[in-house]
């Protein structure tokens, strides 16, 4: 199997098993919600430091006071310990606790999974150094951004244009009439994961300050 094909099984394997994540990190927060939890309001991530030592002792079915909150939490949190006492009184019950505990339990399994995939997409990207490292210089892109650019769409770029990458990565509108009928102008599935990955990079180049993207970006989004 070539190198290239190896490439984009694991890269696009990998980003399966990043929206599996997301997916066991919603019902999480949904189980959270049934329970009557809230701490979700006024911890900007749920599951850093913070908000998992305080998602354990909802797990372990301990009633916290402000004092204890304290310890589980981050300096900076720590004058919204009063309110997040309020926000962990909920009606959790064990089932809740039992979910949260299996939902918790795959995410973890998934991001072992995530953290072998790169490692294998690391080995593969060795001979491939030098086109890496230009790749991250466009803002907005990183390693696993850059690795599934270079899987997608591979090293022999000579016959693309800027216009014809784009529509061939599925990012141009479609067009497609016929007789004053319009026709389906779906993206190819095989182009799918490129176009994903090309958003989420533009997103991030839009939000990098003292770019030349960013500058774009607050040129055209006044209209």
């Amino acid at each position: 199997m070539k190198p290239f094909t190896q490439l984009r099984n694991l890269t696009r394997y990998r980003r399966k098993l990043v929206v599996q994540v997301t997916a066991e990190k919603s019902r999480i927060q949904k189980m959270l919600e049934l329970g009557n939890i809230k701490f979700a309001a006024f911890i900007s991530d749920v599951f850093g430091t913070s908000g998992m030592a305080l998602l354990q002792s909802v797990i372990n079915g301990e009633v916290l006071d402000a004092e204890q909150v304290r310890k589980l939490i981050h300096t900076r949190m720590k004058p919204k310990a009063w309110v997040l006492v309020e926000a962990l009184n909920g009606q959790v019950t064990a089932h809740h606790r039992y979910m949260i505990r299996l939902h918790l339990d795959h995410k973890a399994f998934l991001e072992q999974q995530i953290a072998i995939v790169e490692a294998q997409i690391h080995d593969l990207l060795q001979p491939y150094h030098l086109e890496m490292e230009l790749l991250k210089t466009i803002p907005g892109i990183d390693e696993m951004t850059a690795s599934h650019i270079l899987a997608e769409m591979g090293l022999d770029i000579s016959h693309h244009s800027d216009a014809h990458a784009s529509s061939w990565a599925g990012g141009c509108p479609g067009n497609h009439e016929s007789a004053g009928k319009k026709k389906s102008s779906r993206i190819p599935k095989d182009k799918r994961m490129l176009k994903a990955v090309l958003c989420q990079c533009a997103w991030l180049a839009s939000m990098t300050k003292s770019s030349r993207m960013r500058a774009f970006f607050d040129r055209i989004v006044k209209r």
